[in-house]
């Protein structure tokens, strides 16, 4: 489809000039072969003329592109930059004719001698093109160019800010393929610039229902992989756990997928293929459970590890420690604190990662909260009372961090309990399934008579002042 041309129709042109146009280029020809580039110009602006006057988009664009290569050709880019200003500025002139003369002018970017010709050329469309829709996939095209050309140079900061310039998601002439590409281009450039704030913007852009579709599994594994990068950032485990499950959820064949552009999201030490042994598989797989393992204790965190156990038990054979990980993470058994066991998990590289933990005692110190939360809900379970000096034997922690971590669990409902500091005590107060049931049952009831309440105070209003007919 071309969406210039198809959503923005010329005027009915009344004569057609085609033949008037061959002639004018055939005497333009004459004379740029006898070296007089201003006569052969003229003859091209009368005949361009008389085509605009009678509304011929064809013969018009194929005048004005047949001058703008032939000035390009000649090394002249000043003359063509020029050219293409000129033509595009004629009053009246016709929207085939300066889709055209773009798209000629887009052509030769990459053909410019220099990055200072390219400037100019790429200055001058971004001019043409401001403010017209019948060229706005254009537009965001050269746009896109000229953010790769600052790239180039360095300047991270100015092509952030150039490319952003562009509203993609509200062009409904661009393919969707190519405004998925565009919009991670835009994410891309901005967390290269460190602008987190405006990454989680431009996500927001994205649609889901899109990148789930048949045909989009590469947009939508770069997608996240992006995301998992901004949640890497701002340590959100829990939604960089969701992100290596959406990526797991993929098509991951060599048919579906080019591996060549996923290698930005993956670890440059891991020689991950596709075929046997499904590495990227278990790449993501890995990832996955190690994101749940070190994101906060809550019950939707076991869960959501039960059922990656259980959904992927056949390819968890090839990872053993990250298996037994899972499982000591949702045993309703005190975890062991096994060195072999960590060691080997710390070595993957989503914890090897200078971004999501710089320091080693920090990922180390990570994992070692995990069990330690785990281990604190486990001991609720099936204790009543216990003392402080003994809870920190048992976890095989000191008291200190022991009574920390406690209290960040209670504080967050993760565990019912009331510590006598005086006293060193700990009393747990254990939920049973049949008091959680009484207590919601007791609260819709609650809300179900307030609600009934309001509805008679409005009836009795009502009938105070009858509303007029």
């Amino acid at each position: 489809m071309d969406p210039g041309a198809a959503a923005f129709k010329d005027p009915v042109a009344q004569k057609d000039l085609a033949e008037v146009a061959q002639s004018a280029i055939d005497t333009a020809e004459t004379y740029l072969n006898a070296d007089q580039l201003a006569d052969a110009v003229n003859a091209i602006i009368v005949a361009e003329k008389e085509c605009r006057n009678n509304a011929d988009g064809a013969s018009g664009a194929r005048l004005c592109v047949w001058l703008l290569k032939k000035l390009f050709e000649g090394g002249k880019v000043d003359d063509a930059c020029e050219w293409v200003m000129t033509a595009s500025k004629k009053r009246s002139q016709l929207k085939r004719v300066q889709i055209d003369l773009v798209r000629e002018g887009m052509e030769w970017i990459g053909r410019m001698p220099d990055r200072a010709t390219k400037y100019k050329l790429l200055d001058t469309l971004c001019k043409i093109t401001e403010g017209k829709l019948f060229v706005e996939v254009e537009r965001a095209r050269t746009i896109l160019q000229l953010a790769h050309v600052k790239e180039e140079e360095g300047d991270i900061a100015a092509a952030a800010a150039v490319i952003q310039e562009v509203q993609v998601e509200g062009n409904i002439y661009m393919d969707k393929f190519e405004k998925g590409f565009y919009l991670l281009e835009q994410m891309r450039l901005v967390i290269a610039k460190g602008d987190w704030a405006r990454c989680q913007i431009v996500a927001k852009k994205v649609n889901k229902r899109t990148i789930e579709g048949e045909g989009f599994e590469l947009i939508k594994l770069m997608f996240y992989g992006y995301m998992a990068q901004y949640y890497n950032h701002e340590k959100d485990m829990t939604n960089l756990a969701e992100c290596y499950a959406s990526c797991l959820n993929s098509k991951l064949d060599a048919e579906s997928v080019d591996l060549k552009k996923l290698e930005a999201f993956l670890p440059a030490e891991i020689d991950i293929q596709f075929g046997e042994g499904k590495k990227l598989e278990l790449w993501y797989l890995s990832s996955l459970l190690i994101a749940l393992a070190v994101s906060e204790e809550s019950p939707e965190k076991v869960s959501s590890i039960r059922v990656v156990l259980k959904k992927h038990e056949k390819a968890l054979r090839k990872l053993t420690h990250i298996r037994e990980l899972g499982e000591q993470l949702t045993q309703d058994d005190v975890s062991p604190w096994q060195p072999g066991c960590i060691q080997t998990v710390l070595q993957h590289p989503l914890l090897n990662s200078d971004q999501l933990l710089p320091d080693v005692e920090d990922r180390r110190k990570a994992l070692e909260l995990a069990y330690l939360h785990h281990n604190l809900v486990v001991v609720s379970k099936f204790y009543k009372r216990t003392s402080l000096q003994g809870l920190s034997k048992l976890l095989c922690f000191n008291q200190e961090e022991t009574e920390d971590n406690l209290c960040t669990l209670i504080l967050k409902g993760n565990i019912q309990a009331k510590i006598n500091r005086p006293a060193g005590i700990v009393v747990f107060n254990q939920t049973r399934e049949e008091d959680a049931v009484n207590n919601w049952a007791a609260a819709i009831s609650r809300t179900l008579d307030g609600l009934c309440e309001a509805c008679n105070l409005i009836d009795k209003e009502c009938q105070k002042t009858p509303l007029s007919t």
